[in-house]
């Protein structure tokens, strides 16, 4: 049989609980449920905070922003 993989690395959840942020193969990724969309915030961390600021989802993730 073959492997199961499972996503284990940090995540943040959105206050809506419409959207996610992970971090997964050293990238940043935003899920947004309502969309079916999936976004690369970056690979750095400060990076990640201002993509997720320009597309006006900041305030969203109150506790990654202050990460």
């Amino acid at each position: 049989m073959g492997e199961e993989t499972t996503f284990s690395g940090p995540f943040w959840f959105g206050e809506e609980g419409k959207v996610t942020i992970i971090f997964s193969n050293n990238d940043y990724i935003l899920i947004d449920y309502d969309n079916k969309k999936v976004t690369n915030l970056g690979n750095k961390l400060l990076e990640a905070k201002e993509r997720l600021k320009n597309m006006g989802k900041g305030k969203n993730f109150p506790d990654f922003m202050t990460e």
